[in-house]
């Protein structure tokens, strides 16, 4: 189970026959991964803030408008992955992710990027990055990413989009 973690209820997953032929239920629970989204556009941070709260393994914990605001938020709020905008106000996405895996590697990152250039793949690897992924990425795509971020914050990958 992720660290913090909320713990969702799951659906039945098996049956079992008692002795006096009834038939009970034994339901599993499954571990939300807990976001943090910073991202300076109100309205796209609007958006992405409800692709994470309509996934059923996702939620949300906290935004951001800034750099200074998101390295304080996601040092209270304590999540599993935090969503970055490379540029915002304050410090940048890839300096809010030096910091916060500089504080707590067990927070992953994903770099959220308008810009569609060859080195900010590896400028957010260097940074600590687990992913970089382009804004004009679909809601499937934003939430794997931040599912698999959370899952193992390994090497990161570009995913999709232009940038």
């Amino acid at each position: 189970m992720a660290r913090g973690a909320m713990v969702l209820p799951m659906r039945t997953t098996a049956a079992v026959i008692s002795p006096n032929r009834s038939v009970s239920f034994v339901t599993d629970e499954i571990a939300a991964l807990r976001v943090f989204v910073a991202d300076d556009h109100a309205l796209y941070r609007r958006v992405v803030a409800g692709v994470v709260t309509r996934h059923p393994s996702l939620t949300l914990v906290g935004e951001a408008d800034d750099g200074d605001t998101a390295l304080v938020g996601i040092l209270t709020a304590d999540p599993d992955v935090a969503l970055l905008d490379l540029r915002m106000p304050g410090p940048d996405g890839l300096e809010v992710c030096r910091r916060i895996r500089a504080m707590d590697p067990d927070i992953a990152v994903v770099i959220l990027t308008a810009f569609d250039d060859d080195d900010t793949p590896a400028r957010a690897r260097d940074a600590g990055a687990s992913a970089c992924l382009g804004k004009d990425a679909g809601e499937d795509e934003i939430c794997a990413a931040l599912l698999l971020a959370g899952d193992s914050p390994g090497p990161p990958v570009r995913l999709g989009g232009s940038g």
